[in-house]
C-alpha cells in the first residue's frame, strides 16, 4: 500500500479538496502545513483564500462621553490584532489573500486574556501592504455588547473608520462596516474629507460589487461628492423624476457603478439627523431595479433607551427594525422586539462593585419575526438576515469568516452562529427551528442548566455547554471582563489583610 506522501499530485489534490470541504478553514490550513508539497498543492485547492480574526479594541474614551469628534477629539484605540493572530499563516497565504473579516469585541465581551498594545490602523494598514490579491473585507463588530445592553464600551473614532477606507488595495471590491452604531460621528464641518468615512466610500464605490454599512453616522456625501453632482449632469433628454432637485446626477452617477447589493442600516443616535439623506436614498431605492443595484435600507428606532446605567427600571422596553421601501410595488416590513430582564439573577447581583453589577445585570432582547408573536429569537443575526434578504452576508461559523449571500454556491449558507456549533441549514425557517430544539437554553439566557451558568456579560461567547459548573470558575472568569479595578476583590483584599492582623495582634 502506498503511502500518501507517495500518492500522484492528482490523488493528493483530490484528497486536499475533500477536506476543504468538511473542515474549517483553520483546520485545512493547519493540513496544508504538514509539509513542503501538500502546502504547495494545498494553496492551489484553496484557490479562495481566506481568514477570519478576532480583535480585541480598548479606549480609555468611552461612548457614552463622547458624542461628536472634531478636530480636538483625542481617542486612542488599542488592539491585538498583530499578536499572535497573524503569526500562524505564512507569509505566502497572507499575500495569497481573497478575503479577510475581522471581528470586533472589547474586553468586557472578551476578557483580557490578551493584552491590547498595538494601534488598529497600523495593524491592518501592515496587512494590507502584504496582500496582494485582496478582493473582501468585513469589519464586523460584535451582535451583543457593543450598542446593547449598554454603551460603556470604547469610543471608536468614525474618522479612524475613514482612514482605514482610505489605505484599502485596489484589488477590494466587496467590504462591510459594521460597528452596530456605536462609532463616534464627526461634528459637521469641522472634519477634514479624509476624515469622514462616507466621503472615503464615496471615492471606492465605482469599483464596488458589494456594500453593507452599518454605521453610526450617514450622510448624502455616500452617494456622490458634491462636486460630482455638479459635473455629472442627467444622461435623460429632459431629466427624470428621480434625478429632481438635488439628486439630479444621481441617475448617472449610479449608472457607473458595478454595485450589485447596497445595504444601509439608519442608526439615529440622539443630535443625530438621517432624516436629509432619506431623500437620496428614496430616489436610489427606485433607481434600483433599472440600474441592477438591490438597495436595501433599514432603519433602527433602538437608540432612545438609555443603556449607561446599572439603575434599573429605566430603559425603552420595544424596538422596531424596519426595512425601509420606497417603491410601491413592494411592502415594507419590520422586525418587532423587546428588552427584558433575565428571569434568573446571576451571582453578584447586588455586590458592591460597579464593574460586577454592570456585567451581571445586562438585559436580554427578543426579536418577533413576523406577525405571530411565538416563536422568538434571541439572536440578533436572524433579525438581520431576515430584514436583509438576498442581500445580507452570510457567515460560516461563530466568528468565522463573512461573505455576500448571493455570491454563494448552492451549499446551506444559513448557519448557526452559536459557539462551539457548525450546523447550516438551507433556509431562515429550518435555522430557527434549529435554535429551538438543538439550543433551547439560549432563548433563556441567565438561567441554570443542567449545572451549567452561562456568562452574565452579553456578548460573552461562554454560554451553552461552554458555561460554568463551579462558581469560583465563573467568579474568576467575570474578573477576565472587568476594565476597572474590582472593588469586590479590593474589599476582600482588605477584609483578609484585617484578618491577618487580628491574627498577628494575637500571636
Amino acid at each position: 500500500m502506498a503511502r500518501i506522501h507517495d500518492l500522484p499530485e492528482e490523488l493528493l489534490e483530490q484528497v486536499l479538496q475533500f477536506l476543504k470541504e468538511i473542515s474549517l478553514s483553520k483546520e485545512f490550513w493547519a493540513a496544508i502545513q504538514t509539509c513542503r508539497a501538500w502546502h504547495r498543492v494545498g494553496l492551489g485547492v484553496h484557490k479562495d483564500l481566506h481568514l477570519s480574526l478576532t480583535a480585541v479594541l480598548e479606549s480609555a474614551s468611552r461612548r457614552r462621553n463622547v458624542n461628536y469628534e472634531g478636530p480636538d477629539t483625542a481617542i486612542n484605540l488599542t488592539t491585538n490584532l498583530i499578536a499572535p493572530h497573524l503569526r500562524s499563516p505564512s507569509q505566502l497565504y497572507v499575500s495569497e489573500l481573497r478575503s479577510l473579516t475581522v471581528h470586533i469585541l472589547h474586553a468586557r465581551i472578551a476578557g483580557q486574556s490578551a493584552s491590547a498594545n498595538e494601534d488598529l490602523l497600523t495593524s491592518l494598514t501592515d496587512v494590507f501592504k502584504t496582500t496582494r490579491k485582496l478582493e473582501m473585507l468585513s469589519l464586523k463588530f460584535a451582535d451583543d455588547g457593543w450598542d446593547f445592553p449598554h454603551n460603556d464600551v470604547p469610543a471608536v473614532p468614525g474618522s479612524t473608520l475613514a482612514r482605514l477606507i482610505g489605505m484599502l488595495p485596489l484589488t477590494v471590491n466587496s467590504l462591510e462596516i459594521d460597528t452596530a452604531g456605536v462609532d463616534v460621528p464627526p461634528l459637521p464641518d469641522l472634519i477634514s474629507e479624509d476624515d469622514h468615512l462616507c466621503t472615503q466610500i464615496s471615492r471606492i464605490l465605482p469599483r464596488l460589487r458589494h456594500l453593507r454599512l452599518r454605521v453610526g453616522h450617514i450622510c448624502s456625501e455616500l452617494i456622490s461628492s458634491a462636486r460630482e453632482r455638479q459635473l455629472r449632469p442627467c444622461p435623460c433628454e429632459e431629466g427624470c423624476e428621480c434625478c429632481a432637485g438635488p439628486n439630479r446626477a444621481l441617475c448617472a452617477l449610479t449608472r457607473s457603478w458595478n454595485l450589485k447589493t447596497l445595504t444601509i442600516w439608519l442608526s439615529p443616535r440622539p443630535g443625530d439627523e438621517c432624516c436629509p439623506f432619506k431623500g437620496t436614498l428614496r430616489a436610489l431605492d427606485r433607481l434600483s431595479p433599472t440600474h441592477g443595484t438591490t438597495t436595501t435600507i433599514i432603519s433602527q428606532n433602538d437608540g432612545r433607551y438609555t443603556l449607561s446605567e446599572v439603575t434599573r427600571g429605566y430603559f425603552h422596553p420595544a424596538f422596531t427594525w424596519k426595512r425601509e421601501t420606497y417603491d410601491p410595488v413592494y411592502q415594507a416590513y419590520e422586525v418587532r422586539g423587546h428588552i427584558f430582564e433575565p428571569f434568573a439573577l446571576p451571582p453578584h447581583k447586588h455586590s458592591g462593585c460597579t464593574e460586577h453589577a454592570l456585567l451581571t445585570s445586562g438585559r436580554q432582547r427578543s426579536f418577533q419575526l413576523g406577525e405571530d408573536a411565538f416563536p422568538k429569537t434571541p439572536f440578533p443575526y436572524v433579525a438581520a438576515w431576515m430584514l436583509e434578504g438576498h442581500a445580507r452576508w452570510a457567515q460560516n461559523t461563530h466568528r468565522g469568516r463573512r461573505y455576500p449571500a448571493s455570491d454563494c454556491n448552492d451549499t446551506p449558507s444559513f448557519s448557526c452562529l452559536v459557539p462551539g456549533c457548525r450546523h447550516a441549514c438551507q433556509t431562515l425557517n429550518e435555522l430557527r427551528g434549529h435554535h429551538i430544539y438543538e439550543h433551547e437554553s439560549h432563548l433563556v439566557l441567565g438561567q441554570w442548566n443542567g449545572g451549567v451558568v452561562p456568562c452574565p456579560s452579553v456578548g460573552c461567547d461562554r454560554v451553552g455547554s461552554r458555561g460554568f459548573a463551579r462558581e469560583e470558575d465563573l467568579e474568576k472568569h467575570l474578573l477576565e471582563h472587568h476594565v476597572r479595578p474590582c472593588t469586590l476583590a479590593m474589599e476582600k483584599k482588605v477584609v483578609n489583610v484585617s484578618v491577618q492582623e487580628v491574627v498577628d495582634v494575637q500571636v
